[in-house]
């Protein structure tokens, strides 16, 4: 995803600066990272949520370490951000929607 909040950090996780900021435990929580190793644990969070919203405010909150109320407060701005990045490191792709594993070749 291309998109001037989101950093794609050279240890392979994800780093989205939050568009709106929000206070949580004391602290202001300016940004937001995902993992680099998702695991099918972190998948299994999502199954037990009806509908493409609770899933994906489990899989955010999974793979970023944060509680799921943080997340169900985040501002939509900010949502649909992390719901794509969330989208391809679950898919596997790298910056800019390639897969990442595997070879291509030219016939």
């Amino acid at each position: 995803m291309q998109h001037p909040n989101v950093t794609y950090n050279d240890d392979g996780t994800v780093t989205v600066k939050l568009m709106h900021p929000k206070e949580h435990a004391q602290t202001t929580v300016e940004s937001l990272t995902f993992k680099s190793d998702p695991s099918v644990g972190d998948m299994e969070k999502m199954d037990a949520c009806e509908g493409k919203i609770g899933k994906t405010i489990h899989c955010i909150s999974a793979l970023c370490n944060v509680t799921l109320g943080l997340v169900r407060r985040l501002h939509p701005h900010d949502y649909h951000v992390l719901d794509e990045v969330a989208g391809e490191i679950l898919l596997g792709e790298e910056p800019g929607g390639h897969p990442t594993g595997g070879t291509s070749r030219e016939t």
